[in-house]
């Protein structure tokens, strides 16, 4: 969920707090439905449901293949700045 969080300040420039929020500022980005597939287990399983092994591994490659490229794009066009 702390990926998704930083796509969301990325993306809306805003900083949800609890899983809840960052679960409903997820939905609003414009996501593929796999990734949206992910984002719904992982507020499952932080509800307390059970973990799908499956979608655990999809989670690992949501962070590298969507989330820290884009965030990588940002650095480069130097919109983020590093510190």
């Amino acid at each position: 969920m702390f990926g998704v969080r930083a796509l969301i300040i990325l993306k809306k420039h805003i900083f949800p707090l609890g899983y809840n929020e960052i679960y409903k500022e997820a939905m609003k980005i414009n996501l593929d439905n796999l990734s949206k597939t992910v984002i719904d287990h992982a507020i499952h399983v932080r509800s307390g449901g059970p973990i799908e092994e499956k979608l655990l591994y999809k989670n690992i490659t949501f962070l590298n293949q969507v989330i820290y490229p884009e965030i990588k794009q940002e650095l480069k066009t130097g919109i983020i700045k590093r510190g």
